[in-house]
């Protein structure tokens, strides 16, 4: 046969068949979409002269939600007149049986069983169903219509099998190259995501020593000031500033998850009052924010910069179900949870909890929240876009600060997604809340620091000797092992940065207590990576000081390592 017209008439016979699955192989491998593909090679198919006449074929591929098929391409003889379905539930549909089924249908009736193909409402024609499948997966299927009485043949059978086979085949290639191309993607993504992530650590590192030094001799000069200096309002606005820079560099190290967890008792009302002008940004002009927080207590035991993460993430988990714009109402309130409300969640403690609550209205608004708070359930996720979390990293803030999570849907109240945190009382809030007075705590202990920044290891060292150690310097590991041997006395604790030039904290620890064993260890460290380098039978127990740290922080957690039993 001379291939001239994909549409040109061919006469039926073997050879005729042969030259027509010869076309159908070239036509498969031409470029174009699936559902392209599928019209040229249906239009080949349409092109035969076959024995019986009027002869329509349809190929029918699943949609999205798997429940309804969709015709992907049609081609036949105008004459037969018949109206292609578009599309129609797969259980009332001979298609959708034989997809099911994974079978030939062969239907000499245009009903079987009360079942009518949309595609013969005069119940008038012959049906022949394949399906399209390659290495056991049915992708679709292959619907030929004869307007006869006489059913198609065995040779004919035989052959549209094997155009079958063929387009179930090449449908099975083209969706495995998608996949590979999604998944590569997805790997160069995370690679981006992880070269931005060490690019934002490294700067983290050397800002948070930045910011170290500069609180420290902020509290230095304020603990040196006559309490009714002019000045105190100055030092005291360095040191705000100075706060509010190191909640950027955390939310910085949260977006890439190299922040070092620092749970504390906070405040919640105060954080989304704080958050409400950067949600507002945020959402745009569009969408309306309201906040509503609760006048009892808000306190959790919880990271902070997790926390307004979390926040972050479901705001713009419902803006993305607002495309149009629309209302979001973000509130808190007091909740107690008896030992009734934990039969039906038997992972939940009874207790008092504060409830985070996220209302709106939108289409698939419960999908959203559903899938900010799912953990990853088998196969890859989607990388989060923009500037969303993702939800193996939501999951997590909520696990780690003791909650739990609900998505609730009513045609009055819309959509509510509420998390729910144990609450802390004012006994624990004293325990973790800043001491706001310089009455630091005291020592005569021998310490010796080794710090790689020069100013952060300055200050230090000036802070300590204030509060009456005696403190032994050293700019890196090395130099910290020769005034160790040199020093005859006894070194109480080693306060060292995690991370140095030549080797760092953990290197240093374990040569230093070779000579010794009751030498205590408090690390310093602002990235997770640098906490994350200690895991280990080293770095068993390890107790850490996160950058930036106020000279309350090093006094207090200085004072916890000394007095923790030996």
């Amino acid at each position: 046969m001379d291939r001239t017209d994909a549409a040109g008439d061919t006469s039926y016979g073997s050879d005729a068949l042969l030259a027509a699955y010869q076309l159908l192989i070239e036509t498969t491998v031409e470029s174009g979409g699936d559902d392209v593909m599928l019209q040229r090679a249906l239009v080949v198919l349409a092109s035969i002269r076959w024995p019986a006449p009027h002869r329509f074929f349809s190929a029918l591929l699943p949609a999205d939600d798997s429940a309804t098929l969709r015709l992907a391409a049609s081609a036949g003889s105008s004459a037969a007149a018949v109206p292609p379905c578009t599309e129609s539930g797969a259980a009332a549909c001979l298609c959708g049986r034989a997809l099911a089924g994974q079978v030939r249908l062969l239907c000499l009736e245009a009903t079987t069983a009360g079942v009518r193909p949309p595609c013969d409402p005069q119940g008038t024609g012959i049906h022949l169903i394949l399906p399209l499948s390659a290495r056991g997966r049915v992708i679709g299927v292959l619907h030929a219509l004869v307007e006869s009485s006489t059913p198609p043949g065995e040779p004919e059978q035989s052959f549209l099998v094997q155009v079958a086979t063929l387009l179930g085949a090449e449908l099975h290639r083209r969706r495995g190259e998608r996949e590979h191309d999604r998944l590569e993607m997805q790997f160069l993504q995370a690679q981006k995501m992880e070269a931005v992530g060490r690019l934002a650590g490294g700067v983290a590192h050397d800002f948070n020593n930045i910011l170290t030094a500069i609180t420290n001799y902020a509290d230095l000069g304020l603990l040196k000031l006559p309490a009714d200096s002019a000045l105190r309002r100055h030092f005291e606005e360095i040191i705000a500033a100075s706060d509010r820079a190191a909640l950027l560099t955390q939310q910085l190290l949260a977006f890439s998850r190299r922040q070092v967890l620092a749970p504390r008792v906070i405040d919640v009302n105060a954080i989304i009052t704080e958050l409400g002008k950067t949600l507002r940004r945020l959402l745009g002009a569009d969408i309306e924010l309201a906040i509503a927080t609760s006048s009892c207590s808000a306190r959790i035991l919880a990271d902070r910069v997790l926390i307004e993460q979390l926040v972050i993430n479901l705001t713009l988990s419902a803006r993305d179900a607002l495309p149009l714009g629309g209302a979001i109402a973000l509130s808190t309130a007091n909740a107690e949870l008896d030992a009734k409300y934990t039969l039906s969640h038997p992972a939940v403690a009874p207790g008092n909890y504060l409830c985070l609550a996220l209302s709106a209205r939108g289409p698939g608004l419960a999908a959203h929240f559903l899938d900010a708070l799912r953990g990853p359930v088998g196969g890859p996720q989607e990388p989060p876009s923009g500037i969303h979390l993702g939800p193996a990293a939501v999951s997590d803030i909520i696990q780690q600060g003791g909650g739990h999570a609900q998505v609730e849907t009513s045609p009055e109240a819309g959509t509510t997604v509420r998390i729910y945190f144990p609450t802390v009382g004012a006994a624990a809030a004293g325990e973790f809340l800043p001491n706001s007075s310089f009455d630091l705590p005291r020592g005569d202990e021998t310490i010796l620091v080794a710090e790689d920044d020069d100013s952060v290891r300055v200050v230090m060292a000036e802070v300590l000797r204030d509060l009456g150690y005696r403190v032994l310097e050293a700019r890196e590991g090395r130099e910290a092992l020769g005034i160790a041997a040199n020093h005859g006395g006894r070194i109480d604790v080693l306060l060292t940065d995690v991370v140095m030039s030549g080797f760092g904290g953990g290197e240093l620890r374990r040569r230093l207590r070779a000579a010794r064993p009751d030498l205590r260890v408090l690390y310093l460290s602002g990235v997770m990576d640098d906490v994350s380098a200690l895991n280990g039978p080293d770095g068993c127990g390890a107790v850490f000081l996160q950058k930036p740290f106020s000279p309350w922080s090093l006094a207090s957690r200085l004072r916890q390592v000394l007095d923790a039993p030996a």
